[in-house]
This record gives structure tokens, C-alpha cells and sequence, in this order.
């Protein structure tokens, strides 16, 4: 049974509890002597019992026709799951017999039943009230029936709404139980495009997003109230497109010509090594948000503030190594962060231009992509004028000496000058990326 199918269904239900309801409240208004009743004491007394009668008849209903919404969506669900499970498996013998398992699985219906059970209490108080009303204000009985045809047409459509983000919901879960089945480490967001495509999810299309740790509302579809996107397992390779630009191929080169490293970094780029695997967790928590490999994060932390890296602190700006807390001076200035993390992402979210320029993603491994990005991050004054950067190469025989010092000049303002006889004593990006890059 499709979507339609199932809205027709929900439709007929919320018709018949209308119908019921209206022939309900009419055999009790068709007495004639009702509004004579309602104009005494005694008889007012009366009226208030058969309001409740009516209320609690009213209520009833409706509680009868919501279990047979929730049976009726939930057996639908089943079959999303099992046929979005099927469609994306790679392993499936027996399509048939492993969609009727998939009908019978014990699957996670919390949230879904959670939110008709609101929409449920909502109609219930609602209708149960203004029946009761129509007694105790029996001039309004025309406005109390319009205001009941209005509610059931609001819930109505608020159940179809429920359904349909569900059905986006279970489709990608079928799928990433699939890739879980499979050993596929990877899926891609698909956006349905169109005009009514918010910029949250075109932001998304394409992108590759980690399996493990996916969760709906954040990278898993529905990402918010009537998203229509979806999901599709993926090996990665399809996103690792050798980027087509200058620095890019500059890097390519300069990589080629390292032959030899030196060895007196060895203890910091150990250091740095084991300082990632203990933090791991925070980088990666960054690298999903921020739609980058983890490991680049960690090697830009470390050049940009190589203490607070090595101790775990996690007390400085990764725009630029300043401490957290007061307004960056140095550029970007004016970033204001109190958290690290936070402070991380928007600093990728800063260069979102180049992380798509040189293919970056959650699970990129290209180390010339990731240098020729660390190259911009760091600025390109090196690249501009013809030098080597020795945020990059420090330690390798393709850097001997040259580094751009922050000075003031006369008039206090900030400049960068470059000594060419200056030794960096940093390791450079390239030995710390291969030191952690599988």
C-alpha cells in the first residue's frame, strides 16, 4: 500500500468519526424540548449529563479510529523499511521472504507512536469539549459543529504530515541498516531538487556521510519538518575526483620531489600521533559536522597551536591558535567562542568554498587535497611569491629555511615580513598527515 493510499484510508477514518459525531450530537438536539430544559435549573442539571454522555461517546470514537490509523500506518512503515532495506542491500536471496521478515522485525516505532499519541490527547480534549460545549451553550451549536469540521480537517491533515516524515524517516533507515549489513561504511544525501528545496538540504546534496553514529535530524533524512530527501549507499570513490586547480597540481609536485626526512622530528610527530588517537573522538565529532576528514582538523590544531594540541586542552581558536574566550585580534578578527568545537566548525565553515573546491569529505584520505587546502587555511603568501611553506614541508628536504614573521611596523600596525635565512621548528602538515593517515 502506498502513501496515498494509506492518506485515502486516514481520510475515510476522519470522515466516518465526523459523521459519527454529527449523528451522535443530532439525536440528542432533535428534542424538541431541549431548549426548554436548558432554560431551567433542574433541567440545566439534566443538559450537563447528557453533554458528558455525549463527550465521553464522542471520545470513544475517536479513540477507536486512532487505533485503527496506528495500525494501518504502522503496517505501512513495515513495508517502506523492508522494501528501502531491500532496494539498497547488496545480499538478497530472496527478495519476498526477506520483506515479510522485515514486516515482522522488531523495528523502533517509539517516536512515531509518541506523536499520534499527542495528536490523539489533542483531538480527544478538543472534540470531547465542544461537544460538551454545544450542550452547555446551546446557541452555539452552528459555531461549535464548524469549529469540530475545522479541527478534524486540521488533524487530519496533521496525521498525513506525521506519516509522510515517518516514511522519509524509515526509508533511510532501511537503508543504513542495509550498509550496516554490508559492511559499507559510507552513504550519500540526496536532495529531492527542486523549488521547494530549502538551502539546509541542497547544502547536503551529494555529500558522503559516515554510516556509523548517523542519527535522523542530524546527516539522516528528515533533516527538519517536510524534508523529502534520502539516502543511498556509497563506496566514496565516486567523490574523490582529482581536483583541477593550480595549487592542487603544485602540491601533486612538491610531494613527488620528497625523498628524505628529517629525522629530529621524529619524537614531536610521535607525539602528535598519540596525542590524536587519545582526542580522536573530539576531531572526528568536528569532522562530521564540518563535512571534513577528522585527521585534517587535528594537524591544523597542532600547527596553529601546538601546546594546547599536544595537552588535550582544547582552550584555543583553530581560526588561529588564539585563546578561547575574548574576541580574536589576529585574522579572522572578531571571532567570539567559548568552546572549542564550536569554534572549530566555523572555522570550516569559513573555507566551505575550498573544501569543495579541492573535494574534501568526512572520509577523504587524498593528502595532496588536504595540503593544498592546509596551503590556503595557513594563507598563500608562500604559494603567491614563489616559496616554499614551511607550514607544510618543514621537516623534508624540500624546505631548507625561509619563514613570514607577524611584526608591527612604525605605525603599530600589524605586518608580515619574510626572513629567508629564518628555520621553521615545526614539523610541516605533510609528515604529521602521514603519520596518522591510513
Amino acid at each position: 500500500m502506498g502513501i496515498e493510499a494509506v492518506e485515502r484510508l486516514i481520510g475515510s477514518l476522519y470522515n466516518e468519526m465526523e459523521d459519527e459525531l454529527g449523528e451522535l450530537l443530532g439525536s440528542y438536539f432533535s428534542s424538541a424540548d431541549l431548549p426548554r430544559y436548558a432554560r431551567t435549573n433542574v433541567t440545566r442539571r439534566s443538559s450537563i449529563g447528557y453533554s458528558a454522555n455525549v463527550g465521553l461517546a464522542a471520545g470513544k470514537g475517536l479513540e477507536n479510529a486512532f487505533d485503527e490509523i496506528t495500525s494501518e500506518a504502522e503496517a505501512f512503515l513495515r513495508d517502506v523499511y523492508a522494501e528501502s532495506y531491500v532496494s539498497a542491500s547488496e545480499d538478497v536471496e530472496n527478495e519476498i521472504e526477506m520483506k515479510n521478515r522485515f514486516r515482522k522485525s522488531a523495528l523502533d516505532f517509539g517516536g512515531f507512536f509518541d506523536k499520534l499519541a499527542k495528536e490523539r490527547k489533542r483531538m480527544y480534549i478538543t472534540v470531547t469539549g465542544l461537544a460538551r460545549d454545544m450542550f452547555l451553550n446551546p446557541d452555539n451549536i452552528a459555531s461549535s459543529f464548524d469549529l469540530l469540521r475545522t479541527e478534524f480537517l486540521v488533524s487530519r491533515n496533521r496525521v498525513n504530515n506525521i506519516l509522510r516524515g515517518e516514511e522519509v524517516s524509515f526509508k533511510a533507515i532501511g537503508v543504513l541498516h542495509a550498509c550496516e549489513a554490508d559492511g559499507i561504511e559510507w552513504y550519500r544525501f540526496l536532495a529531492e531538487k527542486d523549488r521547494k528545496t530549502c538551502r539546509e538540504c541542497e547544502a547536503r546534496d551529494g555529500k558522503i556521510y559516515l554510516v556509523k553514529g548517523a542519527e535522523v535530524g542530524g546527516d539522516l533524512p528528515p533533516v527538519h519538518y517536510g524534508c523529502r530527501c534520502r539516502i543511498e549507499p556509497s563506496d566514496g570513490k565516486d567523490y574523490m575526483d582529482k581536483p583541477d586547480t593550480p595549487l592542487y597540481e603544485y602540491t601533486e609536485e612538491m610531494v613527488g620531489n620528497i625523498f628524505e626526512i628529517d629525522s629530529k622530528f621524529e619524537d614531536e610527530v610521535k607525539k602528535f600521533a598519540e596525542a590524536y588517537e587519545k582526542n580522536k573522538s573530539v576531531y572526528e565529532e568536528i569532522a562530521k559536522k564540518a563535512g571534513v576528514p577528522p585527521e585534517l582538523i587535528a594537524i591544523i590544531h597542532h600547527r596553529e597551536n601546538t601546546p594546547d594540541f599536544l595537552n588535550g586542552t582544547f582552550n584555543v581558536y583553530l581560526h588561529n591558535g588564539e585563546k578561547l574566550g575574548t574576541p580574536t585580534k589576529l585574522v579572522p578578527v572578531g571571532k567570539d567562542f567559548n568552546d572549542f568545537i564550536e569554534a572549530a566548525i566555523d572555522a570550516m565553515k569559513d573555507e566551505k568554498a575550498y573544501i569543495d573546491r579541492y573535494n574534501l569529505w568526512l572520509g577523504s584520505d587524498d593528502i595532496i587535497a588536504m595540503m593544498a587546502f592546509a596551503e590556503v587555511y595557513n594563507g598563500l603568501g608562500y604559494y603567491n611569491n614563489n616559496r616554499v611553506s614551511p607550514y607544510l614541508y618543514s621537516g623534508t628536504n624540500v624546505y631548507t629555511s625561509g619563514k613570514y614573521v607577524e611584526e608591527f611596523d612604525e605605525n603599530d600596525n600589524r605586518v608580515s615580513k619574510y626572513y629567508n635565512d629564518l628555520v621553521d621548528d615545526q614539523v610541516g602538515v605533510y609528515l604529521l598527515l602521514k603519520s596518522i593517515l591510513k
